[in-house]
């Protein structure tokens, strides 16, 4: 629990280490920011399915986002597009694979 909220993930030996360090009262420096990303980072790196509802999320924020303009026949290229946005920032922000070709490697 920090400051009153329960987690609902499992915690990891990252978070366990991270959150031992300090409590977040509250974040005003460059360094809490720090660390709280390394946190949700590690969070998302260590439980795949926390990455998945991350990817998700973003993937359909974007979905939702596109113009009407924007629509084309084949509403599936939209899912794809979203898609592939969304595994382009999971990459760049988290550094962790969501793409597709991952999820079949998987199964």
């Amino acid at each position: 629990m920090i400051n009153g909220v329960s987690l609902s993930i499992k915690l990891g030996p990252e978070f366990k280490r991270v959150l031992k360090k300090r409590e977040f009262k509250r974040m005003n420096t460059e360094q809490d920011v720090s660390e709280a990303f390394a946190i949700i980072k590690a969070a998302i790196k260590e439980d795949e399915s926390f990455a998945y509802s991350w990817h998700a999320n973003i993937a359909m924020a974007m979905y939702d986002a596109m113009p009407e303009t924007f629509w084309m026949p084949d509403r599936s290229k939209h899912h794809e597009i979203a898609n592939n946005a969304a595994t382009t920032f999971m990459a760049r922000c988290w550094d962790v694979d969501t793409s597709a070709d991952m999820l079949e490697e998987k199964k």
